[in-house]
């Protein structure tokens, strides 16, 4: 297995005109995603909580695993939101929005532990991509329930129409209750998704 250094001096020369050297990496380590998943791992606790941006080869290895679209890949950008820095998050984002159906079995796998804005990324980027899964509006039916107002949020960009039973559910609940934010954010949910909303 490539050295910590070796990885390190691959990634920086890749830095450049990705997607053209992506094959080489490939020739390197035949699928590079754990190796690049464990380099990206290697960086010190004190600089993934920095706002600085990380040094270049690890910014590098986010774009690799962008390009990779394979399950680790994936699951590894998810959790590089915790980092603190913008640069990173713009990375992340970028790749999520772009990764196509391969997104989704990362998302199911890794809910449980997924913080919030992992949530809600998923949710958006799926429904920006036309993609839907029975289990993942499971996931987010569950949400609305345990978290009405991040919940609508989540199902109104997932954008699948299959949410209006759920969405009219915590509707009910929230009217009965006179929570008036997550009625707000519950009908801007169901607008979303088609429902014309009166005043």
């Amino acid at each position: 297995m490539p050295s910590t250094n070796q990885t390190h001096e691959v990634l920086e020369a890749l830095s450049l005109a990705l997607p053209l050297r992506l094959p080489r990496l490939r020739q390197l380590y035949g699928d590079p995603t754990q190796q690049v998943v464990t380099f990206v791992a290697s960086l010190p606790e004190t600089e993934r909580s920095s706002r600085a941006r990380p040094p270049t080869p690890y910014m590098a290895a986010l774009c690799v695993l962008g390009e990779l679209r394979t399950f680790g890949a994936i699951g590894c950008l998810l959790s590089c939101l915790e980092w603190r820095c913008e640069d990173v998050h713009r990375i992340v984002i970028r790749s999520v929005m772009t990764a196509g159906p391969a997104i989704i079995e990362p998302v199911i796998a890794l809910w449980p532990v997924l913080s919030t804005y992992g949530r809600n990324l998923a949710a958006e980027a799926m429904g920006a991509q036309g993609l839907r899964d029975a289990r993942v509006l499971e996931l987010l039916t569950k949400w609305s329930t345990d978290d009405p107002i991040l919940g609508a949020l989540a199902l109104g960009d997932y954008g699948d129409p299959a949410a209006l039973p759920a969405l009219s559910k915590v509707l009910v609940g929230s009217l009965a209750s006179s929570e008036h934010r997550t009625t707000a954010e519950v009908l801007a949910a169901m607008e979303a998704l088609g429902v014309r909303v009166t005043g």
